[in-house]
């Protein structure tokens, strides 16, 4: 049951979480700058207040989202189930990061980003970044966050078994 669970809330986080950044990103394809390549943000103009202001709004539902829906998630579960233990609670919360993980790496940063290039994700009055455009400047991202989201799973586990 907890694979099943860790499945379906990963795939239940992946979507609001996708929608969340869709729409940040049509509404200014800009806020890519603060994560681009370091030419990237040496050569276009900085984020202005206003887009700074609209980024920390996005970045702070985002946040919210991907940490505190795998934690009702298992709340839920632990009312439901019995108590979870170490390795799956692990397992839960590694598996429900990890699938959004996998949607952001080949939906969002290859397929669309990379791939598709909408209009509306495209930065005005930006020339295309050979390394924003190279597939392996996502993939180590993606490696980056493969090892963050292991170590986050394993302090969520350990807070949701001692609790």
């Amino acid at each position: 049951m907890v694979l099943f669970t860790a499945l379906a809330g990963g795939i239940l986080m992946s979507m609001v979480l996708t929608v969340l950044v869709l729409v940040s990103l049509a509404h200014n394809p800009r806020i890519l700058i603060i994560n681009g390549p370091e030419i990237m943000r040496e050569t276009l103009a900085p984020l202005s207040e206003i887009e700074m202001r609209s980024l920390k709004r996005g970045q702070a539902l985002t946040l919210l989202t991907l940490f505190l829906m795998p934690l009702v998630i298992s709340v839920w579960y632990e009312s439901t189930y019995p108590p979870l233990i170490l390795s799956e609670a692990f397992f839960l919360f590694w598996i429900m990061w990890m699938i959004f993980n996998i949607v952001d790496f080949v939906i969002i940063d290859w397929f669309i980003l990379l791939w598709w290039q909408p209009s509306w994700f495209v930065i005005p009055n930006a020339r295309p970044y050979r390394e924003y455009t190279d597939y392996k400047h996502h993939f180590r991202g993606f490696l980056k966050g493969t090892v963050m989201l292991a170590v986050l799973a394993l302090v969520y586990a350990v807070i949701v078994v001692l609790i």
